[in-house]
């Protein structure tokens, strides 16, 4: 937090005074659309669904009141696009409002009874996270004086995402920006879904939306996810302190070998860690969904009302994040059976309900993007053996050693080998949430099998590890790491309840509190640093912005640009900034690229390789100036809009050229062909 403040304080006092107050208010505004697209909605039907007796405390009533409408208003905006309505649920959106305060007015309930902070210390963790999360994107698609800058990882992915977004609010089912025309695969892409609408319906900037209002709406959503799982564990507020303190600030234990090791980072872990997730913001969100899901489950047993409500909730969590829906989709599978074979046909109804709404809403929602896109391979250690060729067994030799004892097939060294990654992996990864392996001779009570949430529980844990053990995508091969980032967070729940108890029983409270940050601010710090001090930016300077949106200007949305990416021959003259393979120019126009580096991995590689092949062809006829090889390639490719990462000399002054714009310092340029 302090170097949040620190940044901010001079950030302020910087000549941004205008700019910091246009933020607060588009949070304001945001809280308000938040709130009538989500809350009212969710809250509305939640109270039509269940009556006052089932519908739990105020605080389950205020977490199942935006998780459902979470839901409801992705199933809705879904379903209405493909039915070409964008607008039709923002008319739902308005209806459900008027209803809502009529009724409220109806039963003199207009104000809503205020939901007692009982416990401001667990208040002020969720909030003191979700703000260290959101610092970590705000300062990306940020003005600064010399242009517009994304930092890191949102140099790539966050201009990936900035560009689907934009693209959505004028194309479904959804396309490829950097691949003009292809229909979007294998992709899970609800959560860009649901901010192209919020830019469509109440007229946000996709750039604020992904890296600045929504960040802080998931993080909150994702602590309010974890208190709420853990309420239905533990009432102990202290025990829900130490967890939300796991969920949010938890490190690796790379730190304690950081100083011995000069090749690695102190961020360098092999598991994205709490605070990276919002770096992968789906995955932040997805994972509030999920540890509210995963709480709803054993409420089935009391009305097939939560059945419903947990069926909707699993049934959409696919599309925002497969990793999370295939955890959420097990789990529920198993408890279902665990059900059956405890109580055989008590809650039948019950779960049939559950079971029928969860697939049906998967297969509907996932399956029409995402079927033969791409599934598991049966890889067997196949992870580890990868994480041995890391900086931290190189000085070791480890994976070479690998090699040799698989070619001798020596079975008891293949054996060590993968024993020592295996350990090494968890104890540096997991870092202080492997405390819970203090309470492990729990599973062989019988108490602890008893209970709902510790059946659920552990098997949301186990089953992402199993998964990424022993299988690898057929996609993008160690994607699957994912599975780890999900169950470190669950691991997160039982770990702070594990740490609790022996912090309540020691009387060195103080030596064990030390020992804790001691672990853990490290990590923090170097991450919060890397994203708020670091040089490790990208700045797009003004000229080039300014081409840019000329380019949004004359091109229509139906339309596509042919970009052309620096020939080696001008690329030293040009101010290309960008990482390699960032589809920055589909984000920042706003426009479909006919080809453009930084698509994901499900991309079709057969269009992908033929697009490059004449991209390329028609940069070396630029080179060597073969006029009548570019009209004729510039035919080809049927889109008159060019835009040129360098200035080529052929193109300037062309006859052909009807239109051009070029920043002096800069290195976009932009030409439209008269072609007719």
């Amino acid at each position: 937090m302090y170097f949040q403040l620190l940044f901010l304080l001079r950030w302020y006092n910087n000549s941004h005074k205008k700019l910091a107050m246009n933020y607060l208010l588009g949070y304001a505004l945001f809280a308000i659309s938040l709130y009538i697209s989500f809350f009212i909605p969710g809250n509305l039907f939640l109270s039509i669904l269940c009556n006052k007796k089932e519908e739990g405390s105020d605080f389950t009533n205020f977490v199942l009141s935006w998780t459902y409408g979470i839901a409801l208003f992705l199933l809705g905006i879904y379903f209405t696009a493909y039915l070409k309505l964008n607008f039709a649920y923002l008319i739902i959106i308005a209806l459900c409002t008027v209803i809502y305060f009529v009724r409220k007015i109806w039963l003199k309930k207009l104000f809503p009874k205020r939901i007692e902070i009982t416990d401001k210390w667990s208040f002020a963790l969720i909030l003191i996270g979700s703000i260290s999360f959101t610092s970590l994107m705000f300062f990306s698609g940020f003005p600064v004086k010399n242009g517009l800058q994304f930092i890191d990882v949102n140099a790539v992915d966050g201009i990936r995402h900035v560009g689907l977004i934009t693209d959505q609010i004028i194309h479904f089912p959804p396309q490829e920006p950097y691949l003009a025309g292809q229909t979007l695969r294998g992709f899970h892409y609800f959560y860009d879904l649901m901010l192209s609408r919020f830019s469509l319906f109440y007229g946000f900037q996709v750039s604020d939306l992904y890296f600045r209002y929504f960040p802080l709406f998931i993080s909150l959503i994702y602590g309010i996810g974890v208190a709420f799982i853990t309420g239905k564990l533990t009432k102990n507020v202290g025990a829900r302190r130490f967890v939300l303190l796991f969920a949010y600030f938890s490190q690796s234990s790379i730190v304690l070998i950081w100083p011995f090791i000069k090749s690695i980072s102190i961020v360098d872990d092999a598991i994205v860690q709490p605070m990276g997730l919002i770096l992968n913001p789906f995955t932040v969100l997805s994972l509030g969904l999920l540890f509210v899901a995963l709480g709803i489950l054993p409420l089935i047993k009391k009305s097939w009302k939560y059945a419903l409500i947990a069926g909707i909730v699993i049934g959409v969590m696919s599309e925002i994040k497969v990793y999370s829906g295939i955890i959420a989709l097990s789990c529920m599978s198993l408890y279902c059976l665990y059900l059956l074979i405890r109580f055989k046909k008590k809650y039948i109804s019950s779960l049939t309900l559950l079971f029928i709404t969860a697939v049906i809403l998967t297969t509907v929602t996932f399956l029409p993007n995402n079927a033969g896109s791409g599934g598991f391979i049966f890889a067997p250690l196949l992870f580890y053996n990868h994480y041995l060729q890391t900086d931290i067994f190189s000085s070791l030799q480890w994976g070479s050693r690998l090699i040799v004892y698989q070619a001798r097939n020596n079975i008891l060294g293949i054996v060590f080998l993968y024993t020592i990654s295996i350990f090494i992996f968890v104890l540096l990864n997991f870092g202080l949430r492997l405390i819970l392996l203090f309470k492990i001779k729990n599973l062989l009570s019988k108490n602890f099998w008893k209970s709902d949430m510790n059946f659920i529980l552990f098997w949301s844990i186990l089953i992402p590890i199993l998964i990424a053990s022993f299988f690898i995508q057929s996609v993008s091969v160690f994607d699957t790491v994912q599975f780890f980032w999900i169950a470190i967070s669950i691991i997160s729940v039982p770990s702070g309840i594990v740490l609790f108890s022996i912090y309540k029983r020691t009387s060195r409270k103080l030596i064990m509190m030390i020992l804790i940050f001691l672990v853990t601010i490290p990590g923090i710090f170097a991450v919060e640093y890397k994203y708020i001090f670091s040089s490790s930016r990208v700045i797009v300077n003004s000229q080039d912005l300014e081409v840019l949106k000329k380019v949004t200007a004359i091109v229509p949305s139906n339309a596509f640009i042919t970009l052309l990416p620096p020939s080696p021959s001008i690329l030293d003259d040009t101010s290309y900034v960008f990482p390699t393979g960032t589809p920055f120019v589909s984000a920042l126009t706003k426009r479909q690229v006919y080809f453009e580096e930084g698509g994901l991995p499900a991309t079709d590689d057969k269009i992908l390789q033929e697009r490059q092949a004449q991209i390329q062809k028609l940069r070396h006829a630029l080179d060597g100036c073969d006029n009548a090889l570019i009209r004729t390639i510039i035919i080809q490719i049927d889109s008159p809009y060019v835009v040129a990462i360098g200035n080529y000399p052929c193109l300037a002054g062309t006859f052909e050229i009807e239109k051009q714009a070029g920043s002096q310092k800069g290195g976009i340029y932009f030409y439209k062909f008269a072609l007719k």
